[in-house]
């Protein structure tokens, strides 16, 4: 995107300064005495992003960002549809939860993200996302850090592996809340203990529903062996 507005002379609209009717008169009379009021951006491209990184006005940057996702992808091909030929996609962290939380991993995967793209282990894709959208007027968010590998080359499934594990450690060091795939036995003894011990209750309801275990507890939990042995 930056190469192709360098190409065409294009500006970034700072998405953190509020479009109101007041700011657009005073462009509007600045245009008429100024041939190109936005010259200095166009001269000095890094002041685009000095000006999208101060703090001023981040509500109004995660307001656009909400409504930029729901115009976006909620009109989107299906993500998994789109990439089931090859199967070289992966997903790490994934939030179910509020924007907030969403918008903290989704800065967090792009940054983690760049390491293996500089080793052309996964797919340059500047460290997007990929999929996501908001729900409940922009307070609750959906996200995946998508991760686009090569399932024929060892190295790129490996590190597409090894981002899935940083993002489950980091999740908990960093308080980024349960992934969207935290299920089943091995994740609930990852996270249970920093989530106020929930797979200890999983357990004991599935021992206490299932004491002989006939159903598969794959994607749930295993119950309490012992408490097996007392039941049968």
């Amino acid at each position: 995107m930056k190469q192709i507005l360098k190409e065409t002379g294009g500006v970034i609209v700072p998405m953190n300064i509020p479009m109101r009717p007041g700011l657009l008169r005073m462009a509007g009379k600045l245009t008429r005495r100024v041939q190109d009021p936005l010259a200095l951006l166009r001269w000095f491209p890094f002041l685009q992003d000095l000006i999208q990184n101060m703090p001023f006005g981040q509500q109004i940057k995660r307001e656009k960002q909400s409504t930029l996702f729901w115009l976006l992808f909620r009109n989107a091909n299906n993500t998994q549809a789109a990439f089931r030929p090859s199967q070289g996609m992966a997903t790490m962290l994934g939030a179910f939860d509020t924007w907030d939380l969403a918008h903290t991993q989704a800065e967090y995967v792009a940054q983690v993200k760049q390491k293996y793209i500089k080793q052309g282990l996964i797919l340059d894709d500047g460290g997007d996302l990929g999929t996501g959208g908001t729900f409940e007027s922009g307070h609750l968010g959906y996200l995946e850090g998508i991760i686009l590998y090569d399932p024929s080359n060892p190295a790129s499934a490996m590190a597409a592996r090894d981002l899935v594990q940083t993002g489950s450690k980091d999740s908990i060091d960093q308080a980024m809340g349960l992934p969207i795939a935290g299920f089943g036995s091995e994740a609930n003894e990852l996270f249970g203990p920093a989530c106020s011990n929930y797979h200890t209750w999983l357990k004991r309801i599935k021992t206490a529903l299932d004491p002989h275990m006939a159903c598969d507890p794959f994607f749930y939990v295993a119950g309490i062996p012992n408490e097996y042995k007392e039941k049968s």
